[in-house]
């Protein structure tokens, strides 16, 4: 077979000369998280989602923040970045002091009682920045006699404003689907960088198993070669280093359902488990072996779906199915075998059914069992 053009996730096909790198990355969306109105019934009443509306003072979202542990996330390294400046900052705080109306806080309650912040990041921080004296007022429209004072340096009475100002908040409550809060966000989202599935797997589990994607995604011989081509700002490169060790523990072809936004959501769940420490480091230790493994056998252009024209872009599709083959074997198979993996991999992408699976609904169960079973049979052709 020859090679084809690749298709993107509308069918459209892609023939254009290489681009830079760090944009080379091609990545079928996951299937799309289930909306409230897609469930068949009509009845509103149980399209309903659990959402309360839940006052706070200024002074109450403080000390969450500020609890040990916290009890309110703000979380910048995964959420868009703070983007305000100081004299938006500033401004924001004046129209707290003037009691004008502000926009609703949207907060996720996680099942440990703690708060995540899914909309109202750049607010929320302004507060929290400026009640710590982490910047003076600044460019102030009418309450011009503030300007170059910090919170500190504020009259009591302006201080006490501030403190018992009550923030509208709706609080989402733990029994929302996390695919239905991931829509809620980019319903409501009211600036800035909206979250891609990634960052709010980040938000939603925190812990062990998002310290491990951490170091993974941190690894030199990973970050070099395949990291710095998947969006690391957005946590793509993350994503992949999931992919890949989600489908090493589990049986592609029983233990898939068929939603992979799920299935990454369960084994980041099941990671964070008390008794998975022990796990943590095997993974380590079998993906800083399988990575080396994949560069050198089968190259630097390796796990990318090459076109007619170009060598193709990274896929995440074709990353996780070969590298649960090399994974299954030792180092010294990859290196025996080394000539042989090399043809059988120039095979495997000429595959009409390996790249319809690859390429296409890459999250559906028969796509999925395909690709692993095809990856298996093919590149174990031969090998000793």
């Amino acid at each position: 077979m020859s090679k084809q053009p690749s298709t993107d996730s509308a069918g459209a096909t892609s023939e254009e000369p290489d681009r830079d790198e760090s944009e080379e990355a091609d990545v079928e969306p996951d299937d799309t998280p289930p909306r409230p109105e897609e469930n068949p019934t009509r009845d509103l009443l149980k399209l309903e989602i659990d959402v309360r509306e839940d006052p706070f003072t200024i002074a109450e979202l403080v000390r969450k923040i500020d609890a040990k542990p916290p009890r309110l996330i703000l979380a910048p390294d995964f959420q868009r970045k703070e983007v305000w400046d100081w004299t938006r900052r500033s401004r924001f705080i004046e129209s707290v002091l003037l009691n004008y109306p502000l926009p609703p806080l949207y907060l996720n309650q996680r099942r440990d009682g703690t708060y995540l912040v899914v909309d109202g990041l750049q607010r929320t921080s302004s507060i929290y920045r400026f009640v710590h004296n982490e910047y003076p007022l600044q460019d102030l429209e009418t309450l011009t006699w503030l300007n170059g004072l910090k919170y500190d340096e504020l009259e009591p009475l302006l201080r006490a404003r501030i403190e018992d100002r009550k923030l509208n908040c709706y609080v989402l409550k733990p029994s929302v689907p996390f695919g239905v809060v991931h829509d809620i966000f980019t319903r409501i989202n009211t600036g800035g960088m909206l979250l891609n599935r990634q960052e709010l797997r980040h938000a939603f589990y925190q812990g062990p198993a998002i310290e491990l994607l951490k170091r993974l995604a941190a690894l030199p011989r990973y970050h070099d070669w395949l990291g710095k081509r998947l969006s690391p700002k957005r946590m793509g490169d993350q994503e992949a280093a999931l992919r890949c060790i989600a489908f090493i523990r589990c049986e592609p072809a029983t233990d898939y359902k068929g939603s992979m936004d799920t299935f990454l959501n369960n084994t980041l769940q099941s990671l964070n488990e008390p008794k998975a420490e022990s796990e943590h480091s095997a993974l380590m230790g079998q993906f800083v072996r399988v990575i080396a493994q994949l560069h050198d056998v089968l190259g630097e252009d390796a796990l990318r779906l090459p076109t007619i024209k170009t060598r193709g872009r990274l896929n995440l599709a074709v990353m996780e199915s070969i590298y649960r083959v090399f994974a299954q074997h030792d180092a010294t198979w990859s290196a025996h075998n080394r000539g042989q993996l090399q043809a059988n991999y120039a095979a495997l992408l000429n595959h009409d059914k390996y790249r319809a699976a690859v390429s296409l609904a890459t999250s559906g169960v028969t796509r999925v069992r395909d690709r692993f079973r095809i990856a298996r049979e093919i590149l174990e052709v031969g090998c000793v």
